[in-house]
This record gives C-alpha cells, structure tokens and sequence, in this order.
C-alpha cells in the first residue's frame, strides 16, 4: 500500500508530538480546500489529527490527543 506524502507528513506529526508531549501548531482551516484526517491507534493511546493542505505544505487544523487510562485498555 502506497501511502501518500500527506499521510507520512501527519504520521510524523502525531508520532513527533507524541514524544514531546505536546501538540502540534494548529493552523486556521481555508475555505474552499479539502480536509484530510488521519488517526493513529495504539494498545496505550489514540492520536487524530485533521489536516489541509495549505501552499502546497500539509497543516494541522485540529489534533487529539488520548492516552488510555488501565481499565480502558482491558
């Protein structure tokens, strides 16, 4: 499976955030262009970031963040 430019530009972003902790520049949505989610899921947390392409560079619109608690991972 190919994945686009896109994808591995937000996958990069969620796994790069996910070790610093902390989230993403979100940057205000345009009118008139696609948007692109994407969601990475793991046994211990779930990240989902909404993204536009914005002047030919991919940017983060919307992020979430959610680190399961133990009974959430049963």
């Amino acid at each position: 499976m190919n994945m686009s430019a896109g994808m591995i530009n937000a996958k990069q972003h969620l796994s790069e955030s996910r070790s610093r902790s902390t989230p993403p520049v979100l940057s205000p949505p345009q009118d008139g262009q696609p948007l692109s989610p994407y969601v990475t899921i793991t046994d211990t947390a779930m990240d989902a970031m909404l993204s536009q392409e914005i002047y030919k560079e991919e940017k983060a619109i919307y992020y979430l963040s959610k680190k399961f608690l133990d009974y959430e991972t049963r």
